[in-house]
């Protein structure tokens, strides 16, 4: 992503407009207090790849941004007291498949 290889990475395809985001889940039973990671769209994505990224905490947005190709997003998202993570991309543009990165993402205590 813009570059640089994440060797511990989540990775999402956006879902086109009518099919709806795509998430991913978590079940972090109020254990940790930060989220942190380097999000964007990954290398290999269409020029004109953008997409909305947004972390939810209980069905609380936590964070979103709009990310296109070659733009990184380094966060760090307050999650005490979570028990439920939710990481979620949707499609804005992009003329075929691409993913979005959560790059290095860890939990910190």
């Amino acid at each position: 992503m813009n570059g640089t290889t994440y060797p511990q990475s989540i990775t999402l395809k956006p879902n086109s407009p009518w099919e709806g985001a795509n998430q991913a889940e978590y079940d972090l039973s109020r254990a940790w207090q930060t989220l942190k990671a380097t999000v964007g769209v990954q290398d290999d994505a269409p020029a004109d790849a953008k997409a909305l990224v947004e972390v939810y905490g209980d069905d609380t947005l936590l964070y979103h941004n709009q990310l296109g190709l070659g733009e990184a997003d380094t966060i760090r998202v307050s999650i005490g007291n979570v028990l439920r993570l939710k990481l979620k991309t949707t499609w804005i543009s992009g003329d075929r498949v691409y993913s979005v990165v959560w790059g290095d993402a860890a939990l910190e205590k």
